[in-house]
C-alpha cells in the first residue's frame, strides 16, 4: 500500500474512534452490573424484568470489550482488576459450572439448551477464567475427552463416539438449502462446537468435508451470494489457519465487496463479518501471493469506510449500541435474553459495534490500539458500588 492509501485508513479508524462515546459507553456497562452474582446482565429490559438473571455470554462480552478498549488499570501486582471485582467474575463463571457434565449453563436457562448455546458458554467461561488466573472447579467436557473414558459417553453428544456418526451428524444439516439461514445455522453449530471437534480428533476431517462443500464460484458457503452466506463463512473461517488455509480467498474477497456494497445491514454482524474474513486471512495465510495481496489491499478502505459510515445507525441514547438498527435482540443462540425494546442496546450489539470493529480494523491496517477508556476507571467502579 502507499503513504496516502496507509494515510486515509487511519483517518478512517480515527473517525470511528471519535464517533465513540467513552463515557456513556461506561455508564452503560456500569448499569448492567449485579454486585450481588458478580455478572452483567444482557441488557437494560434484561435487568428490570424478574424472568432474566445475569448470564455467562453477556458477563464474558463485557469483561471483553471495556478491556479491550482500555478501561483497566493495574492494581495488585499484574491484576487489571481490584480483588473484589476479580472474585466476583472467578465465583460467577465456577458457580455455573455443572460437576456431572463439566459444561457451564445460566441459571434460568438449565441443562436444556442447544449444542451452539452450551458449546459457547463452555468457550467464553474457560477463556475468561483463564484470564482471570482461575480455572474450572471441574473437568470440562473436553479434558474428559482425554482421561474420563467412562464418563465420556454421559457428557459428549453422541456424535462424537465415532468418525461415522460425525460423518451423520455434518450431513444432516441443510448445506445446499436455498434458504441461508440453514448454512448460518450450520456454521454457527461449527463455530460454537469447534474445541470439542479438536479435542475428538476430528478437526482435519471437518476442515475436508467443509472444503468439499464450498461454493468454489463465491468462495462462500450454499447457492447464494448474500449477506446469510457472508455471516456463514465468517463462522466457518474459524475452523481453517496458516497449515489449512481458508480456500478461494480471491473468490471470497470478491463477493464481500459486492454484498457489503448492494445490501443495507440488518445487523451489525453484517458489518463486522465481512472484516473478520479479511482479518483471518491476512492473520492466518501466511505467505499471501502478491496477486492476492493487491486483492486484499484494493479492498481495505471502502471496506473499513462503508462499515464505519452504517454503525452509527445501531447507536443507541442509553449508551451502547444494539444488534438489529431499531431494537435489541431478544435471543442468543436459541433463548430469549431480553424484551428486545426499540432503542435499547444490547451486550452483543455493543460488543461487536466497538471493540470488536476496532480491534478487527486496526489488524487489518496494522499498527496497535491506544487505550479509549483508561481516563473512566474510577468512574465505572464509583458506578458498580466498589467493594461490598
Amino acid at each position: 500500500m502507499n503513504e496516502k492509501y496507509t494515510e486515509l485508513l487511519e483517518a478512517e479508524l480515527s473517525r470511528f474512534d471519535k464517533m465513540l462515546d467513552g463515557e456513556a459507553l461506561v455508564r452503560w456497562a456500569a448499569s448492567l452490573y449485579d454486585k450481588e452474582s458478580g455478572g452483567f446482565y444482557y441488557s437494560g429490559s434484561a435487568r428490570d424484568n424478574e424472568q432474566f438473571k445475569p448470564d455467562i455470554e453477556s458477563t464474558s462480552q463485557v469483561i471483553t470489550l471495556l478491556s479491550s478498549l482500555g478501561l483497566f488499570k493495574y492494581y495488585e501486582g499484574e491484576d487489571r482488576f481490584p480483588l473484589w471485582f476479580k472474585n466476583g467474575l472467578i465465583n460467577f463463571f465456577r458457580a455455573r459450572q455443572d460437576e456431572e457434565t463439566g459444561f457451564f449453563f445460566d441459571i434460568q436457562y438449565g441443562k436444556e439448551v442447544n449444542e451452539s448455546k452450551k458449546g459457547r458458554n463452555l468457550g467464553q467461561s474457560t477463556a475468561r477464567l483463564k484470564e482471570l488466573g482461575s480455572s474450572p472447579l471441574y473437568p470440562t467436557p473436553n479434558e474428559r475427552l482425554f482421561f474420563d473414558s467412562e464418563k465420556k459417553k454421559e457428557v459428549l453428544p453422541e456424535h462424537y463416539s465415532s468418525l461415522e456418526k460425525f460423518k451423520a451428524w455434518l450431513d444432516a444439516f441443510e448445506w445446499d438449502n436455498d434458504d441461508g439461514h440453514k448454512q448460518y445455522f450450520a456454521a454457527n453449530m461449527l463455530a460454537a462446537s469447534s474445541e470439542s471437534i479438536k479435542a475428538a480428533g476430528f478437526l482435519n476431517f471437518t476442515r475436508d468435508y467443509i472444503t468439499s462443500i464450498q461454493n468454489k464460484e463465491t468462495g462462500l458457503w450454499g447457492k447464494m451470494c448474500d449477506s446469510m452466506a457472508m455471516n456463514a463463512a465468517m463462522k466457518i473461517s474459524f475452523l481453517y489457519d496458516s497449515e489449512y488455509k481458508y480456500p478461494n480467498v480471491d473468490k471470497m474477497i470478491s463477493s464481500i465487496g459486492k454484498i457489503v456494497e448492494s445490501e443495507e445491514p440488518y445487523s451489525v454482524s453484517t458489518l463486522w463479518n465481512p472484516l473478520v474474513l479479511v482479518r483471518n486471512v491476512i492473520r492466518w495465510y501466511g505467505d499471501i501471493p502478491k496477486e492476492l495481496e493487491e486483492k486484499i489491499n484494493e479492498c481495505k478502505l471502502p471496506l473499513i469506510k462503508t462499515c464505519i459510515d452504517r454503525i452509527e445507525r445501531f447507536k443507541k441514547p442509553d449508551g451502547g449500541f444494539s444488534y438489529y438498527p431499531n431494537q435489541s435482540c431478544p435471543t442468543s443462540q436459541g433463548v430469549v435474553v431480553s424484551l428486545g425494546l426499540a432503542d435499547e442496546s444490547d451486550v452483543n450489539g455493543t460488543m461487536l459495534s466497538t471493540a470488536s470493529m476496532r480491534d478487527t480494523m486496526r489488524i487489518i491496517v496494522g499498527g496497535s490500539n491506544k487505550p479509549l477508556l483508561s481516563e473512566y476507571n474510577s468512574l465505572f467502579f464509583d458506578l458498580i458500588g466498589k467493594e461490598k
